[in-house]
């Protein structure tokens, strides 16, 4: 690592030849990134040049619109020193500047409330704002079967992304927290150090399913049998609800 000069000049000796990645960051401007490949004992020059780069506003609201502390909003594929998450605070938007164009997921997580992902496409400049309003939380509760109908008891089981894990009980019942509305994943663990199982878990209304999974100690397909409160089959549905979020995103136009 280096730093530039007054004039804007910097140089990095002692690289070993090979495949070699440029990053340069300065606070406020769009960081640059290139790749490239040394020759032994070569020496090369390059220019570089730091656009304005788009800034993101995000304020965050609980459901009846007041403002949301400790709710934490993350930017994906931000390197380091750009700053990739903030806390929410007193109703003081939060400011990403600096950002590449390109789509990016923005997350905003708060426990107890539903989870906020959304793909945002970055301009090279200009200012998006993003209004979030998180609804009350989703959860996932199913019951996890062998083949035989057989419930399987001390499963570990997990949304993924370093989410909450929790046991299926004796009866292979368990209920995660922290579900999005909608593209769930069960990641199910017979036992510390096994490939998971995955099952992919919609959300939907006034919902129960039982998903079954094999008991050899071989991994095998999962499958999942999803029934309404009536007991009539449900498509693929698995999680849930007791809310909702919304979101609203609008362009500025460019920083001045």
């Amino acid at each position: 690592m280096t730093t530039t000069d007054a004039d804007g000049r910097f140089i990095a000796a002692t690289l070993r030849p090979g495949k070699r990645r440029l990053y340069v960051y300065m606070d406020g401007l769009a960081p640059h990134f290139s790749n490239f490949e040394l020759a032994e004992g070569e020496r090369r020059e390059v220019d570089v040049q730091l656009l304005p780069g788009a800034t993101l506003v995000c304020t965050v609201r609980g459901p009846q619109g007041k403002p949301l502390n400790g709710a934490a909003v993350s930017v994906a594929g931000l390197t380091f020193p750009q700053q990739a998450v903030q806390m929410s605070h007193g109703g003081k938007p939060m400011r990403f500047s600096g950002m590449p164009p390109g789509t990016r997921k923005v997350s905003v997580y708060k426990e107890s409330f539903a989870r906020f992902e959304r793909e945002v496409v970055f301009p090279a400049t200009g200012e998006l704002v993003l209004d979030v309003e998180l609804g009350a939380g989703h959860a996932v509760k199913d019951r996890l079967l062998d083949d035989q109908g057989k419930p399987l008891a001390k499963r570990s089981v997990e949304l993924g992304h370093g989410r909450s894990r929790v046991m299926t009980d004796k009866e292979g019942r368990f209920t995660l927290p922290d579900a999005a509305e909608t593209g769930n994943k069960i990641h199910v663990r017979p036992s510390m150090g096994n490939e998971p199982y995955r099952l992919r878990v919609e959300g939907s209304p006034r919902t129960k399913a039982n998903a079954r999974s094999s008991s050899l100690p071989t991994p095998r397909r999962v499958r999942a049998c999803a029934a309404d409160v009536s007991g009539s089959t449900a498509c693929r549905s698995a999680a849930s609800r007791s809310g909702c979020g919304r979101s609203t995103c609008r362009s500025r136009g460019p920083a001045p």
